[in-house]
């Protein structure tokens, strides 16, 4: 809920878009963006976009340790915030 908008998904793994909507949302991301795939969730939502949600199944992890920490993950997640906060303060004025 940090660009205001209720997403049901923001981390969906894959994502089908047509060209000129994406267009309309990528100059509202940074290049150094970590969560671009979480923002343009929530900015495709945020402005109205048509999306649809269809549910997959996948298998869980069959080898292999997660990479990231807990402590990593608080860091991501806080400065993941603040930058959604300053994309949707963006997506707020008009274009």
């Amino acid at each position: 809920m940090t660009m205001g908008v209720y997403v049901e998904d923001a981390n969906t793994p894959f994502r089908l878009m047509r060209s000129d909507k994406l267009s309309k949302l990528l100059p509202y991301i940074p290049d150094d963006f970590f969560l671009s795939n979480v923002a343009l969730a929530a900015l495709a939502v945020k402005k109205g976009f048509i999306v649809g949600w269809h549910t997959i199944t996948f298998k869980p992890r069959q080898g292999g340790v997660n990479s990231i920490n807990m402590k990593r993950i608080f860091k991501i997640g806080w400065k993941a915030i603040g930058q959604l906060h300053n994309i949707s303060r963006g997506a707020n004025k008009p274009t």
